[in-house]
């Protein structure tokens, strides 16, 4: 919902959009599961792995094949079942015992920037800090380096015209920016 804001210019007023949001835990997972495997040394093991096969296509030797099967086998199993695993887990703990996480948190975007208000934390960031700003099919995730995201539901928003609006305001800004049309 739009609500004009009051600047030291007086002739000159800013537009402020309110959105609330809070994050289950499914969300949690999907989206920092999503930043984990967008980082390089998870790219670097699934070139290594692919390397790896080819390596094994490659060889015609019987000598030792079994054991490099097995290797590769093992570790096919530990990156793509162990390792999310793991990551879930420890995801799902840290979910359960940060209380920050599952607030509701009341979002206010305007010209300058976010200001971010909760029951126990507030916070205000101008658009600056933000490293980029990524629109997926359901949230807005806010970059504040290259792992770490503030991420709010496009579906929190009153209105269609809240989020055009939005979007507007981060158009004007000069970050990097993957908006959808």
């Amino acid at each position: 919902m739009y609500y004009p804001m009051e600047t030291l210019d007086s002739a000159a007023t800013t537009i402020a959009i309110v959105v609330t949001n809070t994050i289950t835990l499914k969300d949690f997972l999907k989206y920092s599961l999503l930043l984990k495997l967008k980082s390089r040394w998870f790219l670097w093991v699934m070139f290594a792995c692919i390397y790896a096969y080819v390596g094994y296509i490659v060889i015609e030797d019987n000598l030792g094949v079994n054991v490099l099967l097995t290797f590769y086998l093992f570790l096919t199993l530990y990156i793509f079942g162990v390792l999310p695993a793991i990551m879930c887990l420890q995801l799902r703990k840290y979910y359960k015992t940060n209380k920050y996480i599952k607030e509701n948190i009341l979002y206010t975007f305007t010209n300058e920037g976010v200001e971010t208000k909760a029951e126990t934390f507030s916070s205000k960031l101008t658009w600056k800090t933000f490293y980029k700003i990524e629109e997926t099919d359901h949230m807005l995730l806010l970059y504040t380096d290259k792992y770490v995201a503030i991420g709010f539901y496009k579906k929190n928003f009153k209105s269609l015209e809240d989020l055009l609006a939005l979007k507007e305001i981060i158009k004007s800004q000069p970050i990097k920016q993957k908006l959808k049309k």
